[in-house]
């Protein structure tokens, strides 16, 4: 299945992975300043973090956001330009979950955060992150 169009920022669902089906995507739209390219990575972080982690079901710490973003250098291609510029950014949870036959007692899909530079239209994608079946 190609990918799934989910609004009109020209931005898609990833395709899902077989015996997953794509549920449900939200986004928020966020403006960072930063002094420098670190910053502005801990920011990006930050900023996901505080979608909460059930929003995108991973550890709690910045630099657990940064290493299932792909590291730091992977966030900063984010940012393109001079320092102590504005950045609007775009960042998108896709959900899916997993059809009967690929559920278990503890998984019933995973997620997706893609971060989206809206002037430059650069654009980075998370790792898939599972779901965790909290009940029956």
């Amino acid at each position: 299945m190609a990918d799934k169009p989910v609004d009109n920022s020209g931005v898609t669902a990833p395709a899902p992975i077989a015996g997953h089906y794509f549920h449900s995507s939200s986004y928020v739209n966020k403006s960072i300043k930063y002094q420098n390219r670190e910053q502005g990575v801990r920011n990006i972080a930050i900023f996901i973090l505080g979608l909460g982690s059930g929003a995108v079901g991973i550890g709690k710490s910045v630099s657990a956001i940064i290493t299932w973003m792909g590291g730091a250098k992977t966030i900063a291609l984010i940012f393109s330009g001079k320092s102590g510029a504005q950045y609007p950014i775009r960042i998108t949870t896709y959900k899916y979950f997993a059809k009967a036959s690929h559920r278990t007692p503890t998984y019933s899909g995973y997620t997706i955060v893609t971060v989206k530079n809206t002037k430059t239209g650069k654009i980075i994608q998370s790792k898939r992150n599972p779901i965790a079946k909290t009940s029956v």
